[in-house]
C-alpha cells in the first residue's frame, strides 16, 4: 500500500473518530439553582430527571420563600409551583412535575421569590434557566 493511500485512510478514521466525539448524544437530566435577589433569602433547585422542585429559605425573617417552573417552549407554560413557609428550620419545601409537562429538550424556567405571608406579593425574585 502506498504512503499517500495509507495517509488518506489514517486521515478518513480520525475524521470518522472526531465526528463521532462531537455528535450529540441522547439529552442528559439536568439540575439548575435559582435564587432571591439578593441571593440570602432562599433558594429553589429543579431536577429535570427526577422532576422535583426544592425550595429552601435560609433566612428567619417570618417570610416564605416561593418557587415556580415554566415551560419556556410552551410560551411559559406553568408547570409547579413550592414554598418553602416554615422560616431557615433547615426542611425545604418540594413538589414535583406532572409527567408529560416537559420533554427532552424543552426550555424551563424557575422563578424564585420571597412572600410576605401566603397572599403577600412576592419580592426580591431571581430566575434561572435549564434545558430538559
Amino acid at each position: 500500500m502506498s504512503r499517500n493511500v495509507k495517509r488518506a485512510l489514517v486521515l478518513a478514521g480520525g475524521v470518522v473518530l472526531s465526528l463521532a466525539v462531537v455528535a450529540p448524544g441522547p439529552a442528559q437530566a439536568a439540575s439548575k439553582t435559582a435564587y432571591t435577589s439578593p441571593s440570602g433569602y432562599g433558594y429553589a433547585t429543579f431536577n429535570t430527571s427526577t422532576r422535583k422542585l426544592t425550595v429552601q429559605d435560609t433566612n428567619g425573617d417570618s417570610r416564605r420563600v416561593v418557587a415556580f417552573v415554566y415551560n419556556e417552549s410552551l410560551g411559559g407554560l406553568f408547570i409547579l409551583g413550592a414554598q418553602d413557609a416554615n422560616g431557615s428550620n433547615g426542611t425545604p419545601g418540594t413538589a414535583t412535575a406532572p409527567s408529560g409537562s416537559y420533554h427532552s429538550g424543552d426550555t424551563l424556567s424557575i422563578e424564585v421569590c420571597r412572600r410576605n405571608g401566603s397572599a403577600g406579593a412576592d419580592t426580591d425574585c431571581g430566575w434561572a434557566t435549564v434545558i430538559a
